[in-house]
């Protein structure tokens, strides 16, 4: 029976690409980026899930942050047009928590996956502009807008914007936003279903919390409640999350995306101008 790191590596490519280029994770991984990518790199390891007892001590001998490490540095250095962005350092562990195998294997595959989500799966969302990002965020805005007035209107009213209260959720694709249980799940149909998958997760955590937002009127209570339902019980349940991803937005096809996608994205490139 394969497990479902196994089912990932085959869902998105990862494998058939992996084993297309034998001995490539190793050459990249005895490249270097440049001094600025590398010094960033060293700069997010020990930022990077620092209660977690895997990667709390780099000298531990159960510590995942050199195989941390060693996969970030490869994949900057194999991709130097992507290179290296923050928010690939949770994607990464995540990775490295799930698989099972030897730090070795386990180090290549996560680059394949790594190389499978930034490379064939989102958007270019790690670009300097971050123009991909902020499209769906607001994507994610005109949702809430369309299906909950009312809640929108409390965003809108607080006078921030969805970029600010959701970046983090696209870039960091939940991981160091919701409990690991969950952003596993979040994981599983990522690989399954494409991007589509991070609006569904983002729709379900607000309107989860639709009492609670309800009640805020000013930029700080909303920003505070941002922050505490990320989590608690209702994101902890990991499968409660998942049922309430695929009810709560109801039918949210790739049609309606691409169309929301171009008109925010067109707003975005208008903020660019102004």
């Amino acid at each position: 029976m394969l497990n479902f790191f196994q089912i990932w590596m085959m869902v998105s490519g990862a494998k058939s690409r992996m084993e297309a280029s034998p001995g490539l994770y190793l050459e990249a991984v005895s490249k270097e980026p440049d001094n600025k990518i590398m010094s960033v790199i060293l700069a997010d390891l020990p930022r990077t899930f620092p209660e977690n007892v895997f990667f709390k001590n780099f000298t531990d001998p159960e510590s995942k942050l050199p195989s941390l490490k060693r996969v970030l540095v490869a994949f900057a250095a194999q991709f130097p047009e992507v290179g290296y962005c923050q928010g690939f350092n949770y994607i990464t562990a995540m990775l490295l928590l799930v698989l099972r195998g030897s730090p070795e294997a386990n180090e290549e595959r996560a680059f394949w996956l790594l190389d499978a989500l930034i490379n064939h799966i989102l958007p270019p969302y790690y670009s300097d502009d971050m123009v991909s990002v902020r499209r769906d965020c607001m994507v994610l805005g005109d949702l809430i807008k369309l299906r909950d007035p009312a809640l929108n209107s409390i965003v809108v009213n607080s006078g921030v914007n969805y970029t600010t209260l959701c970046a983090k959720w696209f870039i960091c694709l939940y991981a160091d936003v919701l409990p690991i249980e969950t952003t596993m799940r979040i994981f599983d149909c990522l690989f399954y279903e494409g991007d589509k998958i991070l609006f569904r997760a983002g729709f379900a955590l607000i309107r989860l919390h639709r009492n609670h937002l309800l009640q805020c009127h000013e930029f700080p209570e909303l920003l505070t409640t941002f922050r505490s339902m990320c989590h608690d019980k209702q994101t902890l349940w990991c499968h409660e999350f998942l049922q309430a991803m695929f009810t709560l937005p109801g039918n949210l096809s790739r049609k309606t995306i691409e169309e929301l996608r171009q008109s925010a994205e067109r707003r975005v490139l208008e903020e660019n101008l102004s």
